[in-house]
């Protein structure tokens, strides 16, 4: 029911002095019509500054004008509702100049002898600083989780690259000497040169992977084929004589697609298989099985092992940061690794490997064709 002017200009007088947000009113016309006190210290305007001005130009940024000229124009042509009854997020501008991102809703009311718009704004740039923050230390986080491993593994590559590299100093030895040979034996020449570049093929290889795991850089989606990030993660983490000592099955269709960041998955499958080794440490029957598959809407890895398996006490707290059993390393690899699985809209999980053992298990979208 339409209220009396003296009414309405009372309510909307009590709306804008009782808020506890920026409350801006427009007209039809989209002049301003109402400007609260946080308005005015939000955006550096004064209200008798600001009523009566087109509100695209006091506070909305150029590049964003003409989409909302565009729907006000739908509304009041047909009824487009548009933005209307939602809460979203943009950005604001300031009488200096400087843009904040705010939390805008707008409603839309007649009890005030005409149709006005109100917009309730909340500056939330203290709540955008501090999960930016938080996604910097998540970001560190996966990336010292990162090192570590690999620093955990650091005299088993150490010993992996030293067997290319002292190959390579042997065929070099020999090549002098065919040199030195009277006449030189350059059949032979032929024979070690090849020899020698494929050792360094295979140590600029490890060397590339090494590189590849401990660089910083940041998370990027991308369409990720899973058999591929298995074989890669598998060839990391099995180097080394325990690799050798292990039966490995890895089972996966062609073209298996996932939208996540490459990096971190097989960050994530390395240190599932560096587990899954040292659980079979000491254990008579070895066997790493890694199967993946579709499931429904979801891609799913698991990852089964022949260890001794996992205690109720150690499903309890499996993924609590610095809960590992282990006396090196900083006990926070599974919880890293279920971080950076859910932070990709992934589940991670342990279950009880039917053959003994254990049984992790991911679940991750499928990614759109």
């Amino acid at each position: 029911m339409p209220t009396s002017p003296e009414t309405g200009g009372q309510l909307l007088a009590a709306v804008l002095d009782t808020a506890l947000d920026a409350v801006v009113v427009m007209r039809a016309d989209g002049t301003v019509f109402g400007w609260n006190q946080i308005c005015e210290r939000l955006f550096g305007w004064t209200a008798s500054e600001a009523i009566g001005q087109d509100l695209s130009e006091l506070i909305i940024p150029e590049r964003l004008r003409q989409a909302h000229k565009s729907g006000l124009e739908r509304f009041l042509r047909a009824g487009e509702v548009g933005i209307l009854g939602r809460q979203i997020e943009t950005v604001a501008l300031r009488r200096d100049g400087s843009e904040i991102p705010v939390e805008l809703a707008v409603m839309l009311t007649g009890r005030f002898q005409e149709i006005l718009f109100l917009g309730f704004i909340r500056d939330i740039s203290a709540r955008m600083e501090a999960a930016t923050k938080i996604a910097n230390l998540q970001a560190e986080l996966v990336h010292m989780s990162r090192v570590s491993a690999m620093g955990a593994m650091a005299s088993t590559l150490a010993h992996e690259l030293n067997q290319p590299l002292a190959a390579v100093t042997n065929y070099l030895a020999a090549c002098e000497m065919a040199l030195d040979a009277d006449p030189p034996a350059l059949d032979r020449l032929r024979e070690l040169i090849p020899a020698a570049r494929q050792n360094t093929t295979r140590a600029a290889h490890i060397i590339r992977r090494l590189r590849n795991m401990t660089v910083r850089s940041k998370a990027a989606r991308e369409r990720v084929d899973v058999g591929e990030a298995i074989e890669e993660a598998a060839a990391v983490a099995l180097i080394g004589p325990e690799g050798t000592q292990i039966r490995k099955t890895i089972t996966h269709p062609p073209q298996l697609m996932v939208q996540f960041d490459r990096m971190q998955l097989q960050q994530v499958l390395i240190n599932l298989i560096r587990n899954a080794v040292e659980a079979m440490d000491g254990c008579e029957r070895k066997h790493l099985r890694i199967s993946a598959y579709r499931s429904g809407d979801e891609v799913r890895i698991d990852v089964r092992d022949t260890g001794r398996g996992l205690s109720e006490e150690e499903r309890e707290t499996l993924f609590t940061p610095f809960s590992g059993t282990k006396e090196e390393g900083m006990g926070i690899g599974l919880s890293v690794s279920r971080m950076i699985v859910e932070a990709q809209h992934g589940r991670l999980w342990a279950a009880a490997n039917e053959e003994g053992g254990a049984c992790f298990c991911i679940a991750i979208p499928t990614a759109s064709d």
